[in-house]
């Protein structure tokens, strides 16, 4: 895992195993940051395989998985194989994707909200940004999409997380779409909301769906929030 980090541009600030981690330089290559990013899928496989796990197992899992040398020119065949695509994206997203993002302010990757209930790809400042890299072939998954980030918009602020815009960033088709929140929420209402109010109804929602049937899924809960709520002029 030091391999990896240190591929991936980072130094540790002390000689302890589990120290934190700095950024040495904003210049490393695409490639080595695809050949790092390519690895972690299969180690982070490894890790849920064991479940509830210490930090020794889970340390002796990713090490596991690193000595395994068939598995290892498994990964890098297939990571050989996808970097033509990569490259495609890389030189879309260092074309003028990348300083969008960065200007929305300072990022916290893989933000927890209510408990860990919802985690949201990235906060940018006050701005919800969603990464997605797959196909969008149906209608629906847009709407999926979009309910998405309307959640996760409308659960920051209880979290201690104010948010005033959401970002869809689709990698695949070189599309970032981004919306003020106020805007973002009155079109997909039709009239004007409270976003305060309506995030604590989703929160009720969420954690009375959490407690009767212990399932993660928001499917027509926020879009019953936005319906429950009316900013007053």
């Amino acid at each position: 895992m030091r391999r990896l980090l240190i591929t991936a541009g980072y130094a540790p600030n002390t000689d302890t195993p589990d120290g934190q981690w700095h950024k040495t330089t904003d210049r490393i290559p695409g490639a080595r940051l695809f050949t790092v990013g390519s690895l972690l899928p299969h180690l982070d496989r490894a890790l849920h395989e064991l479940g509830s796990a210490n930090p020794d197992e889970a340390r002796e899992a990713i090490q596991a998985a690193l000595r395994d040398r068939r598995a290892v020119s498994a990964y890098a065949t297939a990571a050989r194989g996808a970097r033509p695509a990569f490259a495609v994206f890389w030189a879309s997203y260092t074309s003028g994707f990348r300083n969008a993002l960065r200007g929305y302010g300072p990022v916290t990757a893989s933000l927890s909200l209510m408990g860990g209930l919802r985690i949201v790809d990235f906060l940018a400042g006050t701005t919800i940004v969603e990464y997605k890299t797959g196909h969008f072939d149906d209608a629906r998954d847009l709407d999926a999409l979009v309910e998405q980030v309307l959640a996760y918009a409308l659960l920051a602020a209880g979290s201690g997380h104010p948010v005033t815009a959401v970002v869809m960033y689709l990698a695949r088709y070189h599309v970032l779409a981004r919306y003020p929140l106020d805007m973002f929420l009155a079109h997909l209402a039709g009239q004007p909301i409270d976003a305060s109010e309506a995030g604590h109804r989703l929160a009720t929602l969420v954690r009375a769906e959490q407690r009767d049937c212990g399932s993660n899924g928001v499917s027509g809960l926020t879009r019953q929030a936005l319906c429950l709520v009316r900013r007053v002029p």
